[in-house]
């Protein structure tokens, strides 16, 4: 059975390194996992028609557009995670996702298949992190109820942490 986490928060509420902590200890436990954003292949997109890599808010919302876009258009994201999850052989599977309806059909996608997944979602919080942004993938992080909130207001080894107490309350 594949297990599957839906990771949210703010930029800077430190989602990459809450999952990074989580698979780190899962490669200890002889587990295998792994993590894709939603992005990813929008932000590869991106590079082939000038976009430098880097994240000012003028590239946020470039990025949130040309996101939006595809997937309006041909449902890409979606699609996208689908096939990354079916096409692995990993047991873990972290997903940087912002949109709620993305996360929502993520949701009911993998949750209709009760037999083959187990889904979460995860909003990682933390004071300070850039909360006043314009674009859709930013500015709706509160739009959705999560069934995990961690709070990441405190030292590198608390997340680590959090983390590890995470992982073990699933093993």
């Amino acid at each position: 059975m594949k297990k599957i986490f839906i990771v949210n928060g703010y930029p800077l509420a430190g989602k990459d390194t809450f999952m990074d902590y989580c698979l780190t200890y899962l490669t200890l436990e002889n587990r295998k996992g792994t993590k894709y954003s939603s992005i990813d292949k929008i932000k590869e997109a991106a590079g082939y028609i000038g976009w430098p890599g880097t994240k000012t808010e003028l590239d946020r919302n470039f990025l949130s557009n040309l996101k939006d876009l595809a997937t309006q258009t041909y449902n890409f994201s979606f699609y996208d995670m689908v096939s990354f999850c079916n096409l692995s052989d990993a047991e873990y599977f972290f997903f940087a996702v912002r949109e709620p309806e993305e996360i929502r059909k993520l949701v009911e996608h993998f949750s209709s298949r009760k037999s083959f997944y187990i889904v979460k979602t995860i909003l990682i919080s933390r004071e300070g992190s850039l909360t006043n942004l314009t674009n859709t993938g930013d500015s709706l992080v509160n739009d959705f109820i999560y069934d995990v909130e961690i709070q990441n207001n405190f030292s590198l080894r608390d997340l680590k942490e959090h983390s590890n107490t995470f992982i073990k309350s699933l093993l």
